[in-house]
């Protein structure tokens, strides 16, 4: 654990008062959930945010469960928020202070209304433990993956391979998780004396039909005068893009082009293609996310607001070929 100073002070103002009227309720505020079985990749427009088409629908599923595994013990209710957009998600954390919560655990979206709404909050004292992003200048306790590290170790493992040209595809999406994983790949390539370039760092930027072409940005990167070999991808959404793009340009990975990044959902039936990938361990952080909630909610916490950071594990292309 990490205690960070000069980010203010986490007071537990309720925290007798709640001993005392304790509903044993939890609020739990998460993105939508959805999954489907067939590993289909389905970009999502709308007018709100043309430039993050694509949400991650499987990481809020394994840290509830996490969460859940802690509160169900202690005979703690869950109640779970799903919200689909920005505008929901605010709907819900101005309703969050009359629904009688004993803390709250919440992966916010980047958006500074919703940053002021969890400020607002804050002072009222009720419980709050982020997960999996946060907002840095909120003093609140927060439970994320290594996001700079494990993107900054894929990335070497792709140099030490011999690659040089290596695009960062992402979503562009303003949060904590994907800011710390381009410092990452940026830091790699420093280290190894690779000049950052910004016509490496794209996405999925032609929309056609409702859906973005990634086809395109592997078209574009591929055409350059120094094509790339390799390609890192914030998420599971940007890894899959990248894998089902070059094979409907007849390319075969990892023989024509590596891809490694953060994915965390099961392969896909039938993908052939062996990639680098950075797993989190998601009912680990929804467990100490409960734990330090509970901290808070008992008023044992620190002052200071926690952050507490876990690795995620990276399962190589070589590996996944020698299982095989």
């Amino acid at each position: 654990m990490r205690r960070e100073t000069g980010n203010g002070t986490f007071l537990c103002e309720r925290g007798d008062k709640k001993q005392m009227t304790a509903t044993r309720t939890i609020g739990l505020i998460m993105p939508v959930i959805i999954q489907t079985d067939s590993g289909e990749l389905i970009g999502m427009i709308t007018p709100v945010r043309p430039a993050q088409p694509f949400t991650r629908t499987n990481v809020p599923i394994d840290i509830a469960h996490g969460i859940s595994s802690v509160f169900h013990e202690l005979g703690y209710r869950l109640v779970v928020h799903s919200n689909h957009s920005p505008s929901e998600q605010g709907s819900v954390l101005d309703n969050l202070a009359n629904e009688n919560f004993d803390g709250v655990i919440a992966i916010p979206n980047g958006f500074v209304d919703s940053a002021a709404r969890f400020a607002q909050l804050k002072r009222t004292g009720l419980p709050i433990v982020f997960v999996d992003r946060y907002f840095p200048d909120i003093p609140i306790d927060r439970v994320v993956t290594d996001n700079f590290r494990g993107a900054r170790d894929a990335v070497r493992y792709l140099i030490s391979r011999g690659h040089r040209r290596i695009a960062y595809f992402t979503n562009f999406v303003e949060v904590t998780s994907a800011e710390e994983r381009e410092a990452g790949y940026s830091a790699a390539l420093e280290k190894a004396g690779i000049p950052y370039d910004d016509d490496l760092v794209c996405g999925p930027g032609i929309v056609r039909q409702g859906n973005c072409s990634f086809v395109h940005a592997l078209k574009y990167c591929l055409g350059l005068p120094e094509p790339v070999t390799a390609i890192f991808g914030m998420n599971d959404d940007m890894v899959l893009g990248a894998i089902q793009s070059a094979g409907r340009l007849g390319l075969s990975i990892p023989d024509d082009i590596e891809v490694a990044g953060f994915f965390d959902s099961s392969i896909p039936e039938g993908m052939k293609a062996s990639f680098t990938r950075l797993v989190q361990d998601r009912f680990k952080i929804g467990q100490i996310a409960a734990r330090l909630l509970l901290e808070r909610m008992r008023g044992e916490g620190p002052s200071e607001p926690q952050h507490i950071m876990v690795p995620a594990e990276m399962i190589t292309a070589e590996s996944d070929l020698s299982r095989k």
